[in-house]
């Protein structure tokens, strides 16, 4: 079915990419204040897994996860697209870099307090 449709295979495919990376649930199942709320959380946690990819001083181990979310992607978006699968798959991954990242943008200070606790 889907050779028969090139074009409409890639546009189903750029859809459902979006749909996996989307920083919040679907609005159609889900209650506005749950939407909203989810997404601040998942819009921070890519922002500073953003930053501690970045300034992570293992670049090989970088590099391996950074395979590891495209492929998890990939395999994903190719069979069932379902972002529930993404939380389980993608968020131990960044939620290690986001916490890294988080503490990076603390200032000299405010890090040895926070790492005394």
């Amino acid at each position: 079915q889907r050779c028969a449709d090139p074009r409409g295979t890639v546009r189903l495919l750029a859809w459902k990419a979006s749909d996996w990376l989307r920083p919040y649930p679907d609005p159609r199942f889900w209650p506005r204040p749950a939407v909203a709320g989810v997404g601040v959380y998942v819009a921070a946690l890519y922002l500073c897994a953003g930053i501690g990819f970045v300034r992570a001083p293992r670049t090989g181990v970088s590099a391996f996860c950074l395979v590891f979310l495209a492929a998890t992607m990939l395999f994903h978006v190719v069979l069932e697209t379902n972002w529930r699968y993404r939380t389980a798959n993608w968020d131990p991954v960044l939620l290690l870099y986001a916490s890294y990242g988080a503490a990076t943008v603390l200032p000299p200070g405010r890090r040895r307090a926070a790492a005394a606790a």
